[in-house]
């Protein structure tokens, strides 16, 4: 939860409503590419928020162009609130902490400068990635797994620096098991149910998200924007969306060669 953290609040007199829905941005790399699938359908099932999607694969801070893309797209939208997460600038954040943090709060400043109409920026937590991981599609991702933990430290921190501009999500858990990001996960968190039950939430490539565990995710975000501001609950089955099932994905999983096997933990 964010129970140590100043909320987002809405400015005195600005209600949401399904005519005056809260405009939301979503932005990131590749894992919040299929991501925002989720939080999307989940966001848009109060029917007080209108989600533009802003996400694409190698999405980073580490060079002017990323910023430049992400602030050209609030010029479009007009969001009033943008969540994102990236995987991209991790070494850059282990190398020189203190730098990839001065570099980040330029970010965020220039983010929420009044002529933007952003009211605020929340960071979800990416799942690390497991530095050993064999698989042949893996190998390419893991150098971005071993300054994933400085990387969600720097945009916790930066929720600290902006009180009530900038808020840390730790969403994470909801794809993890004994705390490190897993191929399956068992139904509704029950640990003992038959492996033969348990769903795959994470692509053949250990990094990117299929459809179980886009909507695992997604959840928490949905609680937590719901409690944030005061949304209506989901008016249908959001998780069942198009935009997340399998033929949903098949244009992303294709393009990075990555596939959602139907199996299960080995017993």
């Amino acid at each position: 939860g964010f129970a140590h953290e100043v909320p987002i609040t809405l400015p005195p007199g600005l209600t949401v409503s399904p005519t005056h829905p809260l405009r939301v941005l979503t932005f990131g790399d590749s894992v919040m590419t299929f991501a925002q699938k989720g939080i999307i359908s989940a966001l848009q099932s109060t029917a007080d928020v209108a989600v533009e999607p802003a996400a694409r694969p190698g999405w980073s801070l580490k060079t002017p162009a990323g910023l430049a893309f992400l602030n050209h797209h609030i010029r479009l939208s007009h969001p009033q609130l943008i969540i994102g997460t990236w995987s991209w600038d991790n070494a850059s954040a282990k190398s020189n902490p203190s730098g990839y943090q001065t570099k980040l709060d330029a970010a965020i400043r220039q983010i929420l400068s009044p002529h933007d109409g952003v009211l605020g920026v929340i960071f979800l937590q990416m799942p690390v990635f497991d530095p050993d991981t064999n698989t042949p599609e893996g190998r390419g991702f893991v150098p971005n797994a071993a300054g994933l933990a400085t990387w969600n430290a720097t945009v916790l921190q930066a929720s600290a620096t902006f009180p009530g501009k900038v808020m840390y999500l730790p969403v994470a858990s909801s794809l993890e098991i004994d705390g490190r990001y897993t191929n399956w996960l068992p139904p509704t968190g029950t640990r003992s149910a038959p492996l033969r039950h348990w769903v795959r939430v994470r692509t053949s490539d250990g990094v990117h998200l299929c459809p179980p565990g886009i909507t695992r995710y997604a959840a928490p975000v949905l609680q937590d924007l719901i409690e944030l501001f005061h949304l209506p609950p989901s008016r249908h089955e959001w998780w069942q969306s198009r935009l997340i099932t399998v033929r949903g994905l098949a244009y992303s999983t294709s393009s990075f060669g990555v596939t959602c096997p139907t199996d299960h933990p080995p017993t």
